[in-house]
C-alpha cells in the first residue's frame, strides 16, 4: 500500500479521528479518485468525492470496516477494503467522470473511534473495470 506522502520523520497513521487517503503498490492501475471534505464526526454529513473515471456510467462507493489487499480477477486492479464485511453505495458518474455523496453519519457516540474504509470502482460500456485509491475514515466526536 502506498500511503500520500510517507517518510521516516511523518507517521502514516491517524492520530485520533480523520481521513487518509492510501492506493495500491502501482498507483497507476487505480486512475480514478476518491476524497472526502469535511471532518468524519457524528452527527455531521462529509462529502464523498469521486473523479476521473468514466464518463456517465455507473459505478459502487463500496465501504468496510476492514482495510485489505486483494488483486482483483481478470483487472489490474486491487482491492483496498477488507471483503469480509462490507457494503456498497450506488453511484453515478456523471459527464466529468465524477460524482458527489453527502454520507450522513449519525450522531451516536459509540461510533466515536470506529474506522471505514472506502474505495470507488465503476465499469465503462467496453466491460473495463475502474477504480479508485482508498480512503480511511475514523469517526470522531
Amino acid at each position: 500500500v502506498c500511503l500520500g506522502q510517507p517518510s521516516p520523520d511523518t507517521p502514516n497513521e491517524l492520530s485520533g479521528c480523520g481521513t487518509r487517503t492510501f492506493t495500491a503498490l502501482d498507483p497507476l492501475t487505480h486512475v480514478m479518485t476518491l476524497s472526502v471534505s469535511g471532518a468524519p464526526q457524528i452527527g455531521a454529513s462529509p462529502t464523498v468525492s469521486v473523479g476521473n473515471g468514466p464518463i456517465n456510467v455507473a459505478a459502487s462507493l463500496f465501504v468496510s470496516p476492514d482495510s485489505g489487499y486483494l488483486a482483483v480477477p481478470g483487472t489490474n486492479l486491487t482491492a483496498l477494503i477488507g471483503l469480509n464485511s462490507w457494503f456498497s453505495v450506488p453511484l453515478g458518474l456523471d459527464a466529468t467522470g465524477g460524482s458527489t455523496l453527502s454520507m450522513v453519519i449519525p450522531n451516536s457516540p459509540s461510533l466515536v473511534g470506529m474506522s471505514f474504509y472506502l474505495q470507488a470502482a465503476a465499469w465503462d460500456g467496453l466491460g473495463f473495470m475502474y477504480g479508485s485509491n482508498a480512503l480511511e475514515a475514523v469517526i470522531c466526536q
